[in-house]
């Protein structure tokens, strides 16, 4: 997605829409699952590539999308959290890092509301 899409500015400069939601910034570089398939770790591993590294500008990234770009949220991102984690684009719910994460912030925004 470009963030400089007229779709992407509607989204990021509407109104607060008061709903929480959690934004989870995937980290290819710390990526490390032996348990998982092979075609996602050829995948994580093509995102430590060289090829990645220029197109990212050696930034943090899922493979898809650099994590500054992921935590950007528009102006109204009160109700916004974001966790990063060790996974890459493909693989966020599929994943225990990925899985865990979620658990980890839907225990604390539960303990939070109460």
């Amino acid at each position: 997605m470009n963030p400089k899409s007229q779709f992407i500015r509607t989204l990021n400069e509407g109104p607060d829409p008061g709903v929480p939601y959690t934004i989870l910034a995937g980290d290819v570089s710390r990526y490390d699952e032996p348990s998982d398939p092979f075609f996602s770790r050829l995948i994580a591993k093509a995102g430590q590539s060289i090829l990645f590294d220029s197109l990212f500008r050696h930034s943090a990234n899922d493979i898809a999308v650099d994590v500054e770009s992921i935590r950007t949220t528009g102006k109204s991102s009160v109700h916004a959290a974001s966790v990063d984690v060790a996974c890459h684009h493909l693989n966020y719910f599929s994943s225990e890092a990925g899985r865990e994460a979620l658990r980890r912030h839907v225990a604390l925004s539960t303990r939070a509301s109460e």
